[in-house]
């Protein structure tokens, strides 16, 4: 896959199959040589990069060493540049070369970086690179006198936004100072874990102390079995309390005229009774037919102009 994304300038070194190079201090940019991938221009039935990549191997198929490849596209007029490439061999190259994994930045092909040299560019004193085709290869000096010093052409040159995405640490170590570091963070990780650890088992035994002080000052029910039987018994008691004011207000809200008044309310479990002052024994008949929509009535009587009338629950 090919990366858009630049960052700041850095050094570039073009890596060929030299031996050694000078130390690394700062971080810096790759170009790899025509020999640590394989390239071909192809027309396919793809309309984007990502379906060209996906293509790619088969393309390739049969025409490069068997091995493990990456593949990277990059869309033209009417084609599509293809990449393969050994993380691998990259890596093992590079990192024999002494250039750490943590010291490189972007890695790029010379066919995306030489595409527009008009001149060959010098590799050493027996090969150059030229252009034929739009293909970047790699020729013998003896055909290219006026070749351009490879230094002067890295110093003169802008990167383009074709990276590769290359796996550099899967045949590598981690550096040296960055294993203390990730050892350190683990310590680190192991004794705040560890802290927490304790905190939170004093925690659990101090609430576990206190849990069962409150149980014995309170004589509250230790089994689960006691725990839900009480559940049970103080649900069924709040049920009951809600029905009991539920019941309540009804009687509390017949509909009663001026100098009408209720003298007693008394609730039973099954049971209810209330006692009305009457402006007119006539109004019974009334108050009963009220009551009637909201309870069903067990007894009616009026004496001395009071209204007794019990009802069930």
């Amino acid at each position: 896959m090919l990366s858009s994304i630049k960052k700041e300038r850095r050094k570039l070194l073009f890596i060929h199959k030299q031996e050694r190079i000078e130390p690394i201090e700062e971080r810096v940019d790759i170009i790899l040589s025509p020999a640590y991938y394989w390239f071909k221009e192809e027309s396919l039935p793809a309309k984007s990069v990502a379906q060209a990549k996906k293509l790619a191997p088969s393309v390739f198929d049969g025409a490069i060493p068997d091995g493990t490849y990456s593949y990277a596209a990059i869309k033209k007029e009417g084609t599509f540049w293809l990449f393969a490439y050994n993380d691998a061999l990259i890596a093992a190259r590079l990192d024999a070369l002494g250039i750490a994994a943590a010291k490189i930045g972007d890695i790029y092909c010379a066919q995306t970086e030489f595409i527009d040299i008009e001149r060959p560019v010098a590799i050493d004193e027996k090969s150059v690179l030229i252009k034929t085709d739009d293909k970047i290869s790699i020729a013998p000096a003896a055909y290219a006198a006026d070749a351009i010093p490879m230094e002067r052409f890295l110093q003169e040159h802008t990167p383009s936004k074709h990276a590769l995405h290359v796996n550099l640490f899967q045949n590598s170590l981690i550096e040296e100072k960055y294993l203390y570091r990730l050892i350190a963070l683990l310590v680190a990780v192991i004794v705040v874990y560890f802290a927490n650890y304790m905190l939170l088992k004093r925690s659990y035994k101090a609430q576990l102390v206190e849990k069962m002080r409150i149980a014995q000052e309170y004589d509250l029910p230790q089994t689960s079995f006691e725990l839900k039987a009480l559940q049970r018994s103080l649900t069924s008691k709040h049920k009951r309390e809600l029905r009991f004011r539920r019941d309540f207000k009804k009687l509390l809200t017949i509909a009663l005229r001026p100098k009408e008044h209720i003298r007693e309310i008394a609730i039973e479990q099954k049971r209810a009774s209330v006692a009305i002052t009457l402006q007119n024994v006539k109004r019974a008949e009334a108050i009963k037919d009220e009551i009637a929509k909201r309870f069903t009535i067990k007894s009616a009587k009026v004496k001395n102009g009071i209204f007794y009338v019990g009802v069930a629950r």
